[in-house]
């Protein structure tokens, strides 16, 4: 398995739920279900609880990600990071550029709040 995605969606906000392996085979899949949310929602959330890989190209697509939702505007937040992936983020250090929570109820207390 590759990965799965899995959208739900709250009025102002879209949880993208991950499962499998975000790799190179993966990473164009993600980006075509991230860009048309950025039309509707202003918090969009990544959660990675099943996520149990992010290689290089992953992890490209994900910033990309990040760069569309500032570009629209939005928040991108990454939810409940397991072990490994959490780890190639702190490696490359791209996890100072994410929101990063370890619960969805996290992330959107913060959606909450205005932007700075």
């Amino acid at each position: 398995m590759e990965i799965q995605i899995k959208p739900q969606f709250t009025p102002d906000s879209a949880l993208i739920k991950l499962s499998g392996k975000l790799s190179a085979r993966s990473a164009d899949q993600l980006e075509d279900s991230f860009r048309p949310l950025l039309v509707q929602h202003r918090h969009l959330m990544i959660e990675c609880s099943d996520l149990s890989l992010i290689d290089s190209t992953g992890l490209g697509a994900l910033v990309r990600c990040l760069r569309a939702a500032l570009s629209a505007n939005s928040r991108l937040s990454l939810v409940a990071l397991q072990k490994g992936p959490r780890m190639v983020l702190e490696l490359t250090r791209t996890h100072q550029i994410f929101d990063i929570y370890d619960s969805v109820t996290g992330a959107l207390q913060e959606a909450a709040t205005p932007f700075a």
